[in-house]
C-alpha cells in the first residue's frame, strides 16, 4: 500500500521550491499525491462590503486558488506523477489539518 501524502499549496515561492524538491526526489515518493488549497474566508470577510459583493468576491477567490492548483498539479503531471487537487474553502490552519485527519493521510508536507 502506497504512503497516502497531502501536500497543501498556495501561490507562494516556498510551496513552489517543495514541489521542486518533490519533483527532484520523485523516486521516493508514492506515484498519487494529493495537493489542497483552501482559500482563507476570514480575509475574504469586511463589513463594508454588500453581501452581493461577497459572493463575487468568494467566486473569485475561488478562480485565484483553482489557479494555484493547475498549476502546481501541471508541474507535477510533467513530471509524470498523478494527483488530486483539492480547493476548500476556510480557514487553512483548520482546514488542512480536518483533511489531512479525517481522509487519514500519513504524510502532510508543507513548504
Amino acid at each position: 500500500m502506497e504512503t497516502k501524502i497531502l501536500i497543501p499549496v498556495d501561490g507562494s515561492s516556498t510551496a513552489g521550491r517543495t514541489l521542486e524538491k518533490i519533483i527532484t526526489l520523485k523516486q521516493r515518493f508514492p506515484k498519487h499525491l494529493t495537493l489542497l488549497h483552501v482559500v482563507d474566508i476570514d480575509k475574504l470577510a469586511y463589513r463594508m462590503i454588500p453581501d452581493v459583493q461577497i459572493e463575487m468576491i468568494r467566486e473569485n477567490a475561488g478562480k485565484a486558488g483553482q489557479g494555484v492548483l493547475d498549476e502546481r498539479a501541471t508541474a507535477l503531471e510533467e513530471a509524470g506523477f498523478s494527483r488530486d487537487a483539492r480547493l476548500e474553502f476556510g480557514s487553512p490552519r483548520q482546514t488542512i489539518c480536518s483533511v489531512a485527519n479525517e481522509e487519514a493521510f500519513q504524510l502532510m508536507i508543507i513548504g
